[in-house]
């Protein structure tokens, strides 16, 4: 349902509050100071075979309309969110790249990328032609058999299913489709139970049974997406419905505390406990000050911000290479 005050979709909202949970939880478990000793590294698989596809189909489908002012919004905060890792890494190991796109910026840049391509007519009128989803699959499939850069494999990888989000209305409408979300749910846990988290996340494949498991989760993806879309109820939740309207203010601001609170607490015999507890607190509390937080994102503070912390980054890395200023 739309809210024609609003012009929010409630149905998308609320599934973006259980996607962007999601995405707290398992960055809690995702801990890289214990990294090779991670318990916790089957339930994170799980999750990551379908919340950032999932997230980039919502993408794709809000994106029909382009608001070029929401893309500006997203350069800002890939820049805030990329500055702040960056200054974070110093702290931690003395050192730094601001083109190492890691820990969750890349995000920002791919939809940066992906609805700047949608803004241009000329590139939006090759997207409309009936086949594209599925020369677009085959690429996909394809580019994971290319050693190239990270960033670059995740650009084709997601890009199928923010294309599907954008071309594809609603697929399954019966309601006794819901009975399939078991076994959906099943697969998934099997398919993430056999993959790498790397290949989940769009890598390249290191032997040839990959490419089976990215088709077969590509196409659970968009089973699971549209099926939710059944599941989810189409109303205004109280609380939820604000933690999924507030989605984006909680991922570009999560993954710090995340990142210092896993490292901390991990060792805790409770400790998945303890993430489920504090993942809900973040969603909360940045939900609880979205107002203020929305003011300070369309504020020229946000550039007085992001220049602050560019500057610091300048200053650190002049010093740490020992040139003079």
């Amino acid at each position: 349902m739309i809210d024609k005050n609003t012009n929010r979709n409630y149905m998308l909202d609320n599934l973006k509050a259980f996607l962007i949970f999601l995405v707290v939880f398992s960055h809690m478990l995702l801990t890289y100071k214990y990294d090779e000793i991670n318990e916790y590294i089957s339930i994170v698989k799980f999750i990551y075979v379908f919340h950032m596809p999932l997230f980039f189909m919502i993408s794709g489908e809000l994106s029909k309309k382009t608001n070029k002012k929401r893309i500006k919004i997203y350069v800002l905060l890939f820049f805030l969110m990329q500055v702040t890792f960056q200054l974070y890494d110093y702290y931690l190991y003395g050192s730094f790249s601001f083109f190492n796109i890691e820990y969750s910026s890349w995000f920002l840049l791919l939809l940066v990328l992906y609805r700047f391509i949608f803004s241009n007519n000329i590139i939006k009128k090759v997207f409309d032609y009936k086949y594209s989803v599925y020369i677009t699959f085959v690429i996909v499939l394809l580019t994971g058999f290319i050693p190239t850069n990270l960033i670059v494999l995740r650009f084709f990888y997601f890009f199928v299913f923010f294309l599907i989000g954008y071309k594809v209305d609603n697929i399954i409408h019966k309601k006794h489709f819901i009975l399939i979300l078991p076994l959906i749910v099943f697969f998934t846990l099997m398919i993430s139970s056999v993959s790498r988290l790397d290949l989940l996340m769009g890598d390249s494949y290191i032997n040839y049974w990959e490419i089976i498991i990215r088709f077969i989760v590509i196409c659970i993806d968009i089973i699971l997406y549209y099926l939710l879309k059944i599941f989810i109820i189409d109303k205004k939740i109280p609380l939820i419905t604000k933690v999924g309207y507030s989605s984006l203010y909680i991922y570009v601001l999560h993954r710090i505390p995340t990142l210092v609170l896993s490292d901390y607490l991990y060792i805790h015999k409770s400790y998945i406990l303890i993430s489920l507890i504090i993942s809900v607190v973040i969603c909360l509390v940045i939900t609880y000050l979205s107002k203020y937080i929305k003011m300070f994102f369309q504020s020229k503070a946000l550039y007085i911000c992001i220049i602050i912390l560019f500057v610091i980054y300048v200053l650190l890395y002049y010093s740490s290479h020992h040139y003079p200023l």
